[in-house]
Parts: C-alpha cells; structure tokens; sequence
C-alpha cells in the first residue's frame, strides 16, 4: 500500500512539473563563476538546479536559454578575457541593463554565443571602442552571433567607429546604442538590414553624409539620429519608408526639403532643414509630433501649421531670428489647432511684444 502511494506521488509530481528540467553542469559552474566576479552582493543563486534561479530560462535539455538580469543592481567587470559567459553556448537571450557593469568589449565573448537574438547592455558604465572587425584583437563582434535581432548598448561609454560587422547581422531588427561617443559614418552597406525596424544612433558624434540608399529599408518604423554632426543632403529615398512613424535629425547639419518626404507618419522631428514650411507638408495627415528648426516667417508657418489636423505637439526651436511677433491681426487664432497639447518656441529670436489672443 506504501509502495502504491508513492508511486501515486511520484507520478502525480512528473505530470504537473513537466518544465522542471535538471541544470547542465556546465552551465551550473559558468553561472557560479561569473556570480563570483561581481563586486556587488551576490545573486541568490544556491540550489542545486541552476534553471530554478532567477533570471535563468532553460531549454529541455537543461541548456541555458535565457539570462535576464536587468536593474539588478550589478556591478563588476564581466567581460574579461576569460568571461564565463562565453560558454553559455545556448544563449538566444542576454539582458544585463540598467546596471553598473564597466569594463570594456575586448574579450571572445560572441565568438561561441552564435544562437544570441537578443542583447541588451544599454543603461551601464560600459567604455572603449566597439570592435572593428574580425581581424581586430576585440571581439568578434555580430558577424559571429548571426541569429542576433535585437542589439541595445545605450547610455554606456562606448567609444569609436560603428564596426563594420554589424552590417553582416542581416536579422537585426533593432540597432539602439544611443548617447554614447561613436563617431565616424554609417555605411552604405546598411542596406544590408533588409529587417531593420528601429535604428537609434542618437546623442554621439556622427558625422559625414547619411547614405543616399537608406530608404531601401522598407521596414523602418523609428530613426533617430539626432543631436550628431551629421552633414549632406536628407536622402530622398526616405520617401519610401511608407512603415515610418518617427524621423528624428535634429542638431545636425544636414539640408533638404521636408516637403519631398512624401511618406505618410503619424510622428516626425525634423530639424537644421532651413527655409519656409511648404504647403506639401498638409499632405502628411497623420503628423502628430512635428519639431522644426532654422525655419523663416512665423506668421506664415502658424497659418500653415495651423491645418494639420492631427497636429498634437509642436516644437519649433532657433528659428525667426530678428524676426518681430505678429500683430494681434496677423495673430493666428489657437482654435485652428484642433488637437494640439504642446506648443513650444525654443531658443527663437522674436521680438516685440506678445500679442492679445
């Protein structure tokens, strides 16, 4: 009868933890150690199975999958030349964010996380150059995880060119690296991301010409590139991204005619693009965000803008230099914009006095 009971337990307990899966050794030691590097308080990583612990997903096999440790309050350097991590072999999922991890990017991490999808190590204290290439003495950076889509390293220290190997991730769907220090350009082989959804490069030093093809990328949603040294002339083929809904250029210095983008957007930040505001621009009907720079004649772009129905933010920021504030005839009234919240002029030169309205 004790028998039978027991059997009953133990076949009672297979059925409902079919996802308890028993930790690889390999992957129990690699977890262990990098715990070890960390100065902060360790993770409470202390039963035996490694696939219990916080942060860790695994796989059937017992492989782990997934480690997800955002706004743990780590803090450490973690990618030595003898990192730990590197014999996760089966990682798809890194998510260190939103910590203090520092350090620099020189070791042969990637070179064995090839089944890598997503990586996040935005929001740390992360210095030195990104890797060049794979002849360099750094990592060997993307080409190596070619399953990569997703690639966060904002608000780090990162420094130095956008390596050329991150156009070999043709799966990236995000690119974000944000408020950093890279400089140089971006390639014309960006083309190469036909998956590309999101790219965020904004907040560092770019400069040279934006690539004359980047409208090749259909799938483009977001682009902010802004507050860069970015120079040239605004690619026409951006008229082509009929997905995009969020253009940011500006604090750059760059030239073209909003007017020619022709793709319909439901937000847009174009700024350093100088003249008047065409009529064109009432043919953007989903326009909700629009913030322009370097613009001429206030009165003519307040009646201009005044019909962008969908017009829900306006920022228009270093323009109307020496110009005077419109009369209270000239004033244009408010009640034209029908939908709008927030309405700033920023770093403008008007003069005169505020007119009744």
């Amino acid at each position: 009868m004790a028998h039978g009971f027991l059997l009953m337990i133990l076949l009672f307990t297979s059925i409902i933890s079919p996802n308890i899966h028993a930790c690889n050794q390999n992957d129990h030691s690699s977890l262990l150690s990098f715990n070890l590097t960390l100065y902060s308080p360790p993770l409470n990583w202390n039963s035996v199975n490694c696939c219990s612990w916080e942060g860790i997903t695994c796989n059937p096999e017992g492989r782990v999958i997934n480690l997800l440790l955002p706004s743990e309050r780590l803090d450490g350097v973690i990618f030595t030349s003898s990192s730990s991590l590197a014999n996760l072999t089966h990682l798809t999922h890194l998510n260190l964010s939103s910590n203090s991890l520092h350090g620099s990017l020189k070791n042969k991490l990637f070179e064995s996380l090839n089944s890598l999808k997503i990586l996040d190590l935005s929001y740390n204290l992360l210095s030195g150059e990104l890797p060049l290439s794979l002849t360099s003495g750094n990592i060997r950076t993307l080409d190596l995880c070619s399953e990569l889509q997703i690639f966060h390293a904002g608000h780090n220290n990162l420094s130095g060119l956008l390596p050329e190997d991150i156009y070999n991730a043709i799966k990236l769907e995000e690119v974000a690296i944000p408020l950093n220090s890279l400089y140089g350009g971006i390639s014309d082989k960006i083309v190469n991301l036909t998956n590309l959804a999101i790219l965020d490069l904004s907040f560092n030093q770019l400069c040279a010409v934006l690539p004359l093809r980047l409208g090749k990328l259909s799938r483009l949603k977001i682009v902010m590139l802004n507050f860069n040294d970015l120079q040239g002339p605004l690619p026409q083929s951006l008229m082509n991204c009929t997905n995009l809904v969020e253009l940011r250029l500006g604090q750059n210095n760059l030239e073209g005619n909003i007017a020619k983008l022709n793709f319909s957007k439901r937000t847009s930040s174009l700024n350093n693009l100088e003249g008047q505001i065409q009529s064109e621009i009432l043919s953007l009907n989903s326009l909700s965000f629009l913030s322009l720079s370097d613009m001429e004649n206030v009165t003519g772009a307040m009646k201009m803008l005044m019909h962008c129905k969908s017009l829900r933010a306006l920022i228009l920021s270093y323009s109307f230099k020496g110009e005077g504030m419109p009369s209270d005839d000239d004033m244009v009234r408010f009640d034209g914009f029908q939908n709008l919240r927030i309405f700033t002029l920023l770093f403008c030169d008007l003069t005169g006095r505020l007119p009744h309205g």
